[in-house]
């Protein structure tokens, strides 16, 4: 089941972020960034933040994938103020005991659905250049790569992927 996100569940997504970001970006980010920047604590405190917005319609809306009382993963989608037709994927999580089911994919379909449902024109995400898993994903859902850019944030390369919804 998919249901809009709650403030109660705020912890469980922060661990699924902080799981995931450490177990499927070992190889990809610094050790500074993965047990330094990233923590439960960051991740409950942007959280906290993000949540007030989506309570304040200000443009941000987080998703859960429960199944059996589970939560197994998360989507969040942003809207942009200046652009009715367009929005942004801003996370598709899915913790770590449950990748590799096709989560990934009932959770991008039910977003683009429900985008589509929205009148929404135009998907953006961004992902970093190493996450192939991710980017397979988004390119099967015919996600093609907008630009590639360098993110002084994180230390990466992050490819900004587009969709046109028909």
């Amino acid at each position: 089941m998919i249901r809009l996100a709650n403030k109660n569940d705020i912890n469980r997504i922060a661990e699924i972020e902080l799981f995931v970001n450490r177990f499927n970006f070992c190889n990809i980010l610094s050790n500074e960034i993965l047990y330094g920047k990233i923590s439960y604590e960051y991740n409950i405190n942007w959280l906290t933040r993000s949540f007030d917005d989506m309570e304040k319609n200000r443009g941000i809306e987080y998703y859960i994938f429960e199944d059996n009382n589970i939560i197994k993963g998360y989507f969040s989608i942003g809207y942009g103020p200046n652009n009715e037709q367009e929005c942004e994927i801003i996370n598709i999580c899915i913790d770590v005991p449950f990748q590799n089911k096709k989560y990934g994919t009932i959770l991008i379909d039910y977003c683009i659905e429900l985008l589509k449902n929205r009148g929404k024109k135009i998907i953006r995400l961004n992902v970093f250049e190493n996450n192939i898993t991710a980017i397979k994903l988004y390119e099967k859902q015919g996600f093609i790569i907008e630009k590639k850019y360098f993110s002084e944030e994180w230390k990466i390369n992050i490819l900004k992927y587009k969709k046109e919804i028909k």
